[in-house]
């Protein structure tokens, strides 16, 4: 779960910048079972399943159980 406040409207693309130590790890751990060049800015294409790489996003606090929160699919990723 990565948590930042923030404003989300369902739908949309938004992008997210990571720079601290935890959430590099979470990205990482994220985007680890999909190739490493989509791990440099490519832009990543669905699974044959239809799957994108996703993690959970919650943006409201306090962060507690009952905080809604977001599924959010990786389109584009670049790990440095």
């Amino acid at each position: 779960v990565f948590f930042m406040p923030g404003i989300v409207s369902l739908g949309n693309k938004f992008q997210l910048r990571f720079f601290e130590p935890r959430y590099r790890l979470l990205i990482a751990d994220v985007m680890r079972d999909w190739p490493q060049e989509l791990q440099r800015g490519g832009k990543i294409q669905a699974s044959p399943s239809g799957d994108f790489p996703t993690f959970i996003y919650a943006h409201l606090s306090p962060l507690a159980p009952t905080t809604p929160a977001c599924l959010v699919e990786v389109h584009r990723c670049e790990i440095y």
